[in-house]
């Protein structure tokens, strides 16, 4: 992470952040536009590590959106796992849902912008479906945040001011 850090900082990138070691990047931009900036993220990350990764670009405003946004059942229960499952364009997060589907029996799904909401039982975390999407075609279409992560970026956005995640 300090090798990436270093990476965007050297880019132009101002106030640059990482947090965890799954290649979470909290920066500021001149640049507004989140597709151009996720274009230039991907290029970036081609050029210094020669990995070729899709990624998602949010703007603190619409991160912020979408937090407020999940539904109360989402990381209420302490016998469940909370995800975020970040659908990267031209997917959206409906095509995941009807693809993959889900068990309502085991697991709870609410689709928000471009972001899966998606807890299910500890117990019965095996007969879940979205938990199958890393066996998916789609899954290169996705990243993944347990709840703490989701929303420990939030609150390291609102420490921060308004910059881009």
């Amino acid at each position: 992470m300090p090798l990436l850090k270093e990476l965007f900082e050297k880019a132009g990138f101002e106030n640059v952040k990482t947090y965890i070691n799954s290649g979470n990047v909290l920066f500021s931009a001149r640049e507004s536009n989140v597709n151009t900036l996720r274009e230039e993220c991907e290029q970036l990350i081609l050029n210094g590590f020669g990995l070729n990764v899709r990624t998602v670009v949010l703007s603190a405003r619409d991160y912020e959106s979408i937090v407020s946004r999940a539904p109360l059942w989402w990381n209420s229960n302490s016998e469940e796992k909370h995800n975020a499952i970040f659908v990267i364009p031209p997917l959206q997060p409906e095509e995941i849902v009807s693809k993959i589907g889900f068990n309502p029996e085991y697991e709870k799904v609410y689709c928000c912008d471009s972001v899966i909401f998606w807890s299910a039982s500890l117990k019965h975390f095996s007969k879940t479906k979205i938990s199958e999407i890393s066996s998916t075609k789609e899954y290169g279409s996705v990243t993944v945040r347990n709840a703490n992560t989701f929303l420990k970026i939030r609150s390291i956005l609102n420490e921060c001011g308004k910059q881009t995640l």
